[in-house]
């Protein structure tokens, strides 16, 4: 398989999984439990939740920053949580407001500032699984 296509893989293999991770880790910490009917029941709301919510969010705000921080040289795990901490923190503020997590008048409180965070640890944990998918994609040699 030649190298372009093979790195081409090795990105959306880590877009769909730095998609894919925080929902799955959000609908365990939901009550899925590690039970095998609650598993099948959290992987289906986890696919679901990365096809509608997630993913929109990943391509639209995570892509370009990715991006800008590779041009820059930002390629290490730290950079992946801080910046997917920001895309975490941006899909709060996208859809916040359908689930009525996050009020449409911007006025601080307790539990917005807890659902902040609590999403961009979501997002960070996207960011790691995207860093380590690339990290250890395996290395496709050009033959000579």
């Amino acid at each position: 398989m030649p190298r372009r296509i093979w790195q081409a893989l090795g990105w959306l293999t880590a877009i769909a999984l730095a998609s894919f991770v925080p929902a799955f880790a959000f609908w365990s910490a939901m009550g899925g439990g590690v039970a095998l009917k609650a598993l099948n029941v959290t992987a289906y709301l986890a696919l679901y939740t990365t096809v509608v919510f997630v993913f929109p969010i990943v391509i639209v705000a995570g892509l370009p920053l990715i991006l800008l921080c590779r041009r820059f040289g930002w390629t290490g795990p730290i950079a992946a949580v801080v910046v997917s901490s920001l895309v975490g923190a941006t899909g709060f503020f996208v859809f916040g407001p359908f689930f009525g997590d996050a009020p449409i008048r911007h006025s601080l409180s307790a539990d917005m500032i807890e659902s902040v965070i609590r999403a961009g640890a979501y997002g960070a944990l996207g960011g790691l699984a995207f860093w380590a998918t690339l990290r250890f994609w395996p290395k496709v040699a050009l033959k000579s």
